[in-house]
């Protein structure tokens, strides 16, 4: 049986720094042994995880070389094989005396990941397996290292990290994920701890890691396809382009105390040559809006581009399905990605959430709701057909 340890922790905690010492020590420890190191996927694992474990080489003197196309690290105390989770059925025809899983929870596969690479740890007598990982919601870290889990490892052992205790963290970072996160997501996100993540959320498919891209730049076409709600105050919109069968929301507008005709105009200022597709909240032709002559909000949008609108909204479960659709739950099924900018959307994304009655909670927070019902109008406009097509699949994506 290996050792089994883990440090779950908030972002900014340290996890994947401490993660590097420790296969570093494990690679001095067992040399001329296998070792393997994993995270989500590629760019992360290079990015970050490998980035520090070359750090740590590096520091030491030690010589290496990494062949990409074989997934190897060649070092002078031994070799070191990587790879993705979403390729774990990979991880075959090979002994490891260590392995480090970076990220481990964020996976959707991760207790295959988990099941995978302990049946490959042979590779020594002392073999030692541990993860660094923020924890999500009750999943593969809850199930193998809490105390309160009857699937619980005896010979597992943890470490809570809380990102406060992280000297090195800035305290404007701890500030803002203060200010982002609800409650549950702090306890998550900044303390480290296991907490149900999906009461009452209502875009239970978003996730950072899966729908947020750090940059997207507009280079397809010269058409914007912009999910408008009228609320007065905020009045929001999103900004997206689409390929590939894909939608990216590139930007966001978020205006307070202002009218349509001024978001219009703040829309034409940032993209002056690009054709406009609105896909707005369908009250807006009915309404008058508060700019000029009792115009209403939809024929304000025709001086300015397309409209595409019905004669009323969606049913509001059926919007949230189809945004829950295109969030996707895994890779194969996502079509939505976020700019990173696009910070209001996101927290919009995490922390919209039911009440008690199974609404849509918008007098908890007053600010939350608007710009994700302007994403939801532009979603429902482009995928309702593929949505209203599906038997099978839209009856998952709407649990």
């Amino acid at each position: 049986m290996p050792n089994i340890s883990a440090m779950i922790g908030g972002y900014g905690s340290g996890k994947t720094i401490a993660g590097s010492y420790k296969a570093f020590k494990n690679l001095i420890k067992h040399r001329g042994k296998r070792g393997f190191i994993g995270n989500i996927k590629s760019s992360i694992l290079k990015k970050t995880t490998l980035d520090e474990f070359y750090k740590r080489l590096d520091e030491n003197n030690i010589n290496y070389t990494e062949r990409t196309k074989q997934k190897r690290i060649i070092t002078d105390l031994g070799e070191v094989s990587f790879e993705t989770y979403n390729n774990y059925e990979e991880i075959v025809g090979e002994n490891f005396a260590w392995a480090w899983l970076d990220e481990l929870d964020v996976s959707r596969y991760s207790d295959k990941v988990w099941e995978k690479i302990i049946s490959r740890m042979r590779g020594a007598r002392d073999i030692e397996l541990f993860a660094t990982t923020t924890p999500e919601g009750f999943s593969t870290s809850y199930r193998i290292f809490s105390e309160n889990s009857k699937d619980r490892m005896k010979n597992a052992q943890y470490i809570r990290a809380d990102s406060r205790q992280n000297p090195f963290l800035p305290q404007m970072y701890i500030e803002n994920m203060m200010d982002l996160y609800t409650k549950e997501f702090l306890e998550a996100y900044l303390k480290g701890r296991w907490v149900n993540l999906n009461t009452g959320k209502v875009y239970k498919n978003f996730t950072r890691a899966k729908n947020v891209a750090k940059k997207i730049v507009p280079r397809y076409g010269n058409q914007l396809f912009i999910g408008m709600d009228f609320n007065v105050n905020p009045m929001t919109s999103v900004i997206g382009i689409r390929a590939n069968g894909n939608l990216y929301i590139i930007d966001e507008f978020y205006l307070r105390n202002s009218d349509t005709e001024q978001m219009c105009i703040e829309i034409k200022q940032e993209y002056p040559d690009y054709q406009y597709i609105f896909f707005p909240d369908a009250t807006g032709s009915r309404r008058t809006t508060s700019s000029k002559m009792g115009r209403t909000d939809i024929t304000i949008l025709k001086r300015f581009g397309k409209v595409r609108v019905e004669s009323s909204n969606p049913p509001v479960r059926d919007r949230i399905n189809v945004v829950n659709f295109i969030l996707g739950k895994d890779k194969e099924h996502r079509r939505l990605y976020i700019d990173k900018s696009c910070e209001k959307l996101t927290k919009d994304l995490e922390q919209v959430s039911y009440d008690d009655n199974g609404n849509i909670d918008k007098k908890t927070n007053p600010d939350l709701t608007h710009i994700s019902d302007a994403l939801g109008y532009l979603a429902w406009g482009i995928y309702k057909h593929d949505y209203k097509s599906l038997t099978l699949e839209r009856r998952e994506y709407a649990k």
